[in-house]
């Protein structure tokens, strides 16, 4: 199993906490009969975590847990982690705005992107390994 590195550990905390504040911003601008408003603010919760956290495993974690949240304390009316059927269908909501804003994600830029060239339109990447290079596109050693 991989380890967790510091945005991993990060992004978790911090999509956590942003979650509780969607859940309390969700519970005190709907009513406990408003699911549909109540699942909106935290799908919005879940696409913005997704698109801000790097890492995947955070992300998926924090969407599973504002999905439980949304289900057991907003949708329930007893206070304990129980819904109804009706909860469901906008249960899938939040998932769903996590995949979107997981898709939204900007890629990082490696530290020291590889020199490309063009030729005749295609770019060529050239990469160093050792005094010649190897060029991809044409499967030839250049430099030797």
């Amino acid at each position: 199993m991989a380890q967790w590195d510091a945005d991993g550990a990060l992004g978790l905390a911090g999509g956590c906490t942003a979650m509780v504040v969607a859940g309390f911003v969700a519970a005190a601008s709907f009513g406990p009969r408003e699911l549909d408003g109540r699942a909106v603010v935290m799908a919005l919760a879940a696409g913005v975590i997704a698109a801000v956290v790097s890492d995947r495993r955070a992300s998926v974690a924090v969407t599973a847990l504002t999905t439980l949240v949304f289900l057991g304390f907003l949708a329930g009316h007893a206070g304990d982690l129980t819904s109804g059927a009706a909860a469901w269908p906008y249960a899938l909501t939040i998932p769903l705005a996590a995949v979107i804003g997981g898709g939204l994600r900007r890629p990082r830029r490696p530290a020291n992107p590889p020199a490309t060239q063009f030729r005749l339109g295609v770019p060529v990447c050239r990469l160093p390994d050792g005094p010649a290079t190897r060029d991809r596109t044409a499967g030839t050693v250049a430099g030797s």
